[in-house]
């Protein structure tokens, strides 16, 4: 008996062989994988084969029981837990998910925390999360490219997944990139604070700051954004003396 989807989790479970194939193709399993949502395991399975470890990691306890009952591969292992708040316990060579749409950014903004534990990342998320993460200006976009080269590997078809849901969805590729070490939320907050008044400047926005005055936040550089973060939470130099 499979698991029955749940409205609350945003669960849509991957189905089309097709599809599932594809993905294979763009992330090329291999080495040690962590799976964020498996539902249902077709991802998972499809994985299992060409890779050395595979940690699930399921909210659901349904469908983390649904996966230890039905899978039983030595190199897979599945753990009911949050992955907000999931212990990564070391590195892995590969991080995968089918993201519930309502939690795509805060989810993201856990997996920059945990960059330096792995080398390749592939999510699924909603088509215009995607396009928004990619090109928008936007605090999501801004804070992503600061710490991950970005590209969408493929669409994927809303017929692709059951239930179906009401919008197709992308396959988003992050690669981790050399970043100077920054306070994460500090940093989400100045861009989430910037951008909700996007079409003021920066004076208005940031009185407290002298940095880019005159311009709005999305004509900003990700380097003229770091700057600016660094010039307002970092305690200033001593005078030599």
């Amino acid at each position: 008996m499979k698991i029955v989807a749940k409205k609350h989790l945003s669960q849509f479970f991957l189905h089309k062989k097709e599809t599932i194939d594809e993905i294979i193709r763009h992330v090329a399993p291999r080495g040690k994988i962590v799976e964020i949502g498996p539902g249902e395991g077709a991802l998972t399975c499809a994985m299992l084969p060409l890779c050395t470890s595979l940690i699930a990691v399921e909210i659901d306890f349904e469908a983390a029981t649904y996966l230890k009952r039905t899978i039983s591969d030595s190199r897979f292992s599945c753990i009911q837990a949050d992955i907000l708040h999931y212990d990564w316990q070391e590195p892995v060579d590969l991080v995968v998910g089918n993201l519930p749409y309502h939690l795509s950014t805060p989810i993201l903004l856990r997996i920059a925390e945990q960059k330096s534990k792995f080398r390749r990342a592939f999510f699924i998320v909603e088509d215009a999360f995607a396009e928004k993460v990619r090109e928008s200006q936007t605090a999501i976009h801004t804070f992503i490219s600061t710490f991950f080269d970005i590209d969408i590997a493929m669409q994927i078809s809303r017929y692709a997944c059951h239930p179906v849901p009401k919008v197709h969805s992308s396959l988003l590729r992050l690669i981790p990139k050399p970043a100077p070490e920054v306070n994460l939320a500090k940093y989400y907050n100045i861009l989430s604070r910037a951008f909700r008044a996007r079409r003021k400047k920066i004076r208005s926005i940031f009185p407290e700051s002298d940095l880019f005055l005159d311009k709005r936040p999305h004509e900003l550089t990700t380097e003229d954004w770091l700057s600016f973060y660094i010039k307002l939470h970092l305690p200033p130099q001593s005078p030599l003396r």
